[in-house]
């Protein structure tokens, strides 16, 4: 076990820094679990021959309900196949509800009579079509250009309040924290990253971007790499100094508690350290 100089946190495995953000830890033996044993007692002779007539009475029941017959109050015993005899009495025969179908035979028609009926089918669908008046179809031809133009209006408005919102959003984007109490805030706690980052041991260069919530108190929670370095030792410096600094000042009341992204580029000579929201 590994117990935490400051604050007395305990791990099974020493990790590199502890949820208050010290990295120094105590080695503590565990004490090992005292394991006992106990012996099964040997059944005793009473208990061993009770439990066999229990086992043959079973087996015995079984038996008597599996092969022998079943006798009647009267004494008298039902044969197995006497159930079987009756439902063959019951079921009736298949000619009792046997009805032959009666045929009924159309008379044929000949090639002329099947022109006269397709004639006259043809005289009554050209009587239908002439009956249709002509104002039917000019209001259809109206009803048609209304909703062509009440389409078209709807399709405008639509475009319009997108069009507005689309306009909100960017404004609300702009204005999101920029008062003057965040900005001050946001500036206090860069300062805080960069007194808690130490260049020594990165090999190399290069860029990622962190990301990270705030509650009530100051805490930084959610901390995670929105953006990782190509870089190993770069996410390695990066990831030490936001473990370094787990706890700020309470955050101004303009925060909604969103995600908060810092954009950092390192290199042996030179850093930065900017915020993107």
């Amino acid at each position: 076990m590994f117990r935490c100089k400051e604050c007395g946190c305990e791990y099974e495995v020493k990790p590199d820094f502890c949820e208050c953000g010290n990295d120094e830890f105590d080695f503590v033996e565990q004490e090992p679990d005292i394991v006992v044993s106990k012996k099964r007692k040997p059944l005793a002779l009473k208990e061993l021959l009770s439990w066999l007539i229990f086992g043959i009475c079973v087996i015995l029941s079984v038996l008597v309900l599996l092969f022998f017959p079943k006798i009647n109050p009267d004494g008298t015993v039902e044969p197995e196949n006497v159930m079987q005899e009756v439902m063959h009495e019951n079921i009736p025969s298949i000619e009792s509800f046997w009805v032959d179908t009666v045929k009924i035979e159309e008379p044929v028609k000949s090639d002329e009579e099947y022109r006269i009926d397709i004639l006259k089918v043809l005289e009554k669908k050209q009587d239908t079509k002439k009956k249709v008046p002509e104002q039917k179809i000019v209001k259809t031809q109206n009803k048609v250009t209304q909703t062509k133009s009440n389409t078209q209006t709807s399709q405008v408005q639509t475009k319009k309040t997108e069009q507005k919102k689309v306009v909100k959003t960017q404004q609300q984007k702009k204005t999101k924290y920029t008062d003057t109490e965040m900005r001050s805030y946001i500036s206090g706690l860069l300062n805080r990253f960069r007194s808690n980052l130490s260049l020594g041991e990165l090999d190399g260069e290069g860029e990622c971007i962190v990301g990270f919530t705030l509650d009530e108190n100051g805490k930084l929670l959610n901390r995670k790499f929105v953006k990782q370095s190509e870089n190993k030792s770069v996410n390695d410096t990066v990831y030490k100094m936001m473990m370094r600094t787990p706890v700020f000042n309470p955050p101004p009341a303009s925060y909604d508690g969103g995600l908060l992204k810092v954009y950092l580029k390192l290199s042996p000579s030179y850093y930065e350290i900017s915020f993107m929201n």
